[in-house]
């Protein structure tokens, strides 16, 4: 039992982020989130006000999370995308770097775990395991990622730092 503790104290805390907007698949949302808070993790959900949504099974989803133990639910205006040299005035990564932001604002813990709305990890603790057991600085997924580039063109320098989705 002694080792148990000591195993469990050494865990590093997390809270698990859940970022972007909600769409009709509400029972996967469900389904993920729910899975996360049975496994004691906190959750934070960022989303955009009600006025970028009019679903009534999102909004009520919303009103649900926000009713729920160990859920901050985080909720700003979808930002304006304006022409930018950072990003592409078309693209919502923008968004997603504004929603991201807000989250973390919100996390208690020393570590976070940042997730989409349209998917999610099950079960969860075999990525935070595999953090604490492996003593990793990041984990993420290869969705997207990019290989550092040699090059010097602006888009492979910027690829440099392109971790995935």
């Amino acid at each position: 039992m002694e080792r148990f503790k000591t195993l469990l104290n050494s865990k590093k805390q997390f809270t698990v982020v859940v970022q972007g907007p909600f769409n009709d698949n509400l029972a996967n949302s469900r389904f993920f989130i729910q899975s996360y808070l049975d496994l004691g993790y906190p959750v934070v959900i960022s989303t955009w006000d009600f006025a970028d949504n009019n679903d009534a099974d999102v909004q009520n989803f919303i009103i649900e999370m926000a009713d729920t133990r160990n859920v901050t639910v985080v909720q700003n205006p979808l930002p304006v995308r304006l022409k930018h040299k950072h990003y592409m005035a078309d693209s919502t990564f923008y968004w997603a770097l504004k929603s991201q932001k807000h989250a973390m604002e919100n996390v208690k813990t020393e570590y976070v775990v940042k997730t989409r709305s349209d998917e999610g990890f099950f079960p969860i603790s075999s990525i935070i395991d595999y953090y604490n057991t492996e003593n990793k600085e990041i984990v993420c997924g290869d969705i997207f990622a990019k290989r550092p580039s040699r090059r010097n063109t602006p888009t492979q320098v910027a690829s440099k730092f392109h971790i995935g989705d």
